[in-house]
């Protein structure tokens, strides 16, 4: 499956990330966010979601985007935001079950969107999600990652998600923040050259020292 080139360039990246539960979505926007982005986490529990017009446009311009596969909506939700015009750009982090069909996958590169999917071995991502859940003293059975995570990640598993999947384990083990950030930021480099040269560490810090682990740290409770 060939990546058609962004027919827009914007002037601050958006980056879309998907993956199942375990991969290192919110690690990976977390460590985005400390280097200097906006990180915008969609599948927050909504008793946790900062209540405003700005969050409620992004969530209208991802259902316009899932229903009709319009992009438009979404980008000036976010490309409207503070956050985004302030910061180095805007990386949004979905839900484990969140994918995206070929044509919307096309509608996203059209609008000059950067996508990756965090991606790999079901059997190292299933033992990394488990260790992720009794390291925050959570139970959750491996048949609950199998009953919320299957289809999706056999969709993630596709050819025309094949061109945005970044690997985020190596030899059973999650690589750590770090390594995510480089293996991703090099990734969209080469379509994109705003992601040249992203420093590997973060300018405060945060997530620096977390090399390469047994599970993605920092995960939120909420898993399907």
């Amino acid at each position: 499956h060939a990546v058609s080139h962004p027919m827009i360039r914007r002037t601050r990246p958006i980056l879309l990330v998907l993956g199942p539960a375990g991969s290192g979505k919110t690690t990976l926007g977390r460590s985005l966010a400390a280097r200097g982005f906006q990180h915008l986490d969609v599948d927050t529990p909504p008793d946790r979601v900062r209540p405003g017009a700005a969050m409620d446009a992004v969530h209208e311009g991802i259902d316009v985007l899932s229903r009709r596969a319009r992009v438009g909506p979404l980008a000036l939700a976010i490309e409207s935001m503070d956050g985004h015009r302030e910061r180095r750009g805007t990386v949004v982090t979905f839900s484990c079950v969140a994918t995206l069909p070929p044509r919307h996958t096309a509608a996203v590169e059209r609008a000059g969107f950067d996508l990756v999917v965090l991606y790999g071995n079901g059997a190292d991502i299933l033992d990394g999600y488990l260790a992720r859940e009794r390291a925050s003293g959570r139970v959750a059975p491996p048949d609950h990652w199998i009953a919320h995570n299957a289809a999706s990640y056999a969709q993630f598993s596709a050819p025309h998600h094949a061109p945005h999947r970044v690997t985020t384990y190596r030899d059973g083990r999650f690589v750590g923040a770090d390594e995510v950030v480089v293996a991703v930021t090099s990734h969209l480099a080469r379509r994109n050259p705003q992601w040249k040269g992203l420093a590997p560490r973060a300018d405060t810090g945060a997530g620096s020292g977390d090399r390469v682990g047994k599970h993605p740290p920092d995960e939120p409770a909420r898993s399907t």
